[in-house]
């Protein structure tokens, strides 16, 4: 790890400002066939990308600001719909839903430190994760509530459930 104008930079080029280089060796340890990323945290194979945070396996993801407008993530068909929570949870981190069209249909994904998953995966971990953090547990299913509203997935699922029924 050297400093290179302001910057801790690692061997493949990775580099952070406004951390210690310890919290820079501690990133750059989580990162796996990155190079050239700029102040990334937790990513796998995403590469010349800027302030990207808890990427997994991104495919062409060259470019990407805040890992928004990503080619080829979760094969969506146009840019998906973004909603991004407050910093909540263990981590003090934020988690992003991605709602939109895939060549299967709408899909939701949700990436949260180093979750990727769908919206079932994704409350099942959260009551899995935090069965005894009744403050946690709560934040994560709120937003859940939130996002299901927010894309109209409760008319959805409404509906779905009336169609097994008849």
């Amino acid at each position: 790890m050297k400093k290179i104008d302001g910057y801790w930079v690692d061997e493949n080029g990775n580099r952070w400002n406004d951390c210690s280089k310890e919290r820079a060796k501690e990133l750059s340890s989580g990162m796996i066939d990155c190079y050239n990323c700029y102040n990334c945290q937790y990513c796998d194979n995403c590469q010349y990308c800027d302030n990207c945070q808890y990427c997994d396996n991104c495919f062409n993801c060259w470019d990407c600001q805040g890992c928004q407008d990503c080619r080829d993530c979760q094969k969506y068909t146009d840019n998906p719909m973004l909603y991004r929570t407050a910093e909540i949870g263990s981590r003090n981190g934020q988690t992003t839903f991605f709602y939109g069209e895939t060549k299967n249909g709408m899909s939701l994904q949700i990436v949260c430190g180093c979750f990727r998953g769908n919206l079932e995966e994704f409350e099942k971990k959260v009551l899995e994760t935090h069965e005894n953090n009744e403050v946690y547990r709560n934040q994560y299913l709120e937003e859940i509530r939130k996002v299901k509203v927010l894309f109209g997935l409760e008319e959805r699922e409404v509906a779905h459930e009336n169609m097994e029924i008849e």
